[in-house]
C-alpha cells in the first residue's frame, strides 16, 4: 500500500528558488564547485553583465569560461537535470503557468507566433552529441525486472543490450538520453531522470564522463561494462 507525505511548499521553497530572481528554478544551472543553483537566464545574464567571474552567493570563482570550459577543463556551470526533474515533479503547475503567460505576452504585444512554434510542453526527440576525444567501447546491459511494463514475463536481455563506440567525454546524462530513445522503440517509455546507470555496483552521477569512469570505477581496458535500470535501486552511490 502506497503512503504519501504532505509538506507545505513554504517549508521547501528555499531549496527550489533562484537567489537572483527569487522565483522557482527555470532550466536550473548549478556551479560545480559550490553547488549553488540558478535559473539559466539569470546566471547567463549575471555572467554577461558582471565584471567578476564568481558565484553570486558565495563569491567562489568559476573561471574565465564557466559555461563552455576548455580542452583541459570541463565547464564550471552545468545544466542541473536532477533539480529540473524535482521542480517539475513538485510544482507541475509551473509549465502550464509558463505557457499561459507566454501566450498572453504574444497577444499583448501583437507578436505573431511563428509557424512550428509550440507553446505547450512536448516530449522532444533526443540525439547524441558529437564530442571530441579518444574512443571507448561501452556495453549497456539492463536489469530486466526493472523494465517490466506489464504482464508477468520480463523482456529478453539481448533485446535491451546495447554496444556503442563513444568518445571519452560522453557523460552519464548523454547515455541516459540515448537509452531513452532506444527503449522507446521497444515500448518502454522512460524519461532520462528515471534511469540509473551503474558500474561495478556503483551508482554513477549524471556528470561523470566515460574517461572518469574507466579510470576510477571500471579500471580496465574498454569495453566498459555498464548496467542500467529504472530508478529506485539500492546500489551505493559513487563517492567522489
Amino acid at each position: 500500500m502506497e503512503s504519501y507525505l504532505t509538506v507545505a511548499s513554504s517549508k521547501i521553497n528555499v531549496y527550489f528558488t533562484c537567489s537572483l530572481c527569487t522565483g522557482y528554478f527555470r532550466q536550473p544551472y548549478t556551479i560545480r564547485e559550490c553547488i549553488h543553483t540558478f535559473c539559466k537566464s539569470c546566471i547567463f545574464k549575471y555572467i554577461v553583465t558582471q565584471d567578476k567571474r564568481a558565484c553570486p552567493v558565495c563569491d567562489g570563482p568559476f573561471g574565465t569560461y564557466p559555461l563552455s570550459g576548455t580542452k583541459r577543463k570541463p565547464p564550471e556551470i552545468v545544466q542541473d537535470h536532477v533539480m529540473e526533474g524535482l521542480v517539475k515533479k513538485l510544482f507541475p503547475q509551473l509549465d502550464v503557468q509558463d505557457t499561459q503567460e507566454e501566450t498572453k505576452f504574444y497577444a499583448k504585444h501583437a507578436i505573431p507566433i511563428k509557424s512550428g512554434v509550440v507553446l505547450a510542453p512536448t516530449k522532444r526527440d533526443t540525439k547524441f552529441k558529437r564530442l571530441k576525444g579518444a574512443e571507448l567501447k561501452v556495453v549497456m546491459r539492463p536489469v530486466l525486472d526493472s523494465l517490466r511494463v506489464g504482464g508477468d514475463e520480463a523482456p529478453r536481455r539481448k533485446h535491451f543490450t546495447y554496444g556503442w563506440q563513444l568518445t571519452e567525454r560522453y557523460r552519464i546524462f548523454d547515455l541516459r538520453m540515448c537509452l531513452k530513445k532506444q527503449l522507446a522503440k521497444r515500448g518502454v517509455d522512460l524519461e532520462p531522470h528515471e534511469l540509473q546507470i551503474h558500474c561495478n555496483g556503483k551508482l554513477l552521477g549524471t556528470e561523470h564522463t566515460l574517461n572518469f569512469i574507466q579510470k576510477t570505477v571500471w579500471r580496465k581496458e574498454s569495453p566498459i561494462q555498464l548496467e542500467y535500470r529504472r530508478e529506485a535501486a539500492t546500489y551505493p552511490a559513487l563517492d567522489v
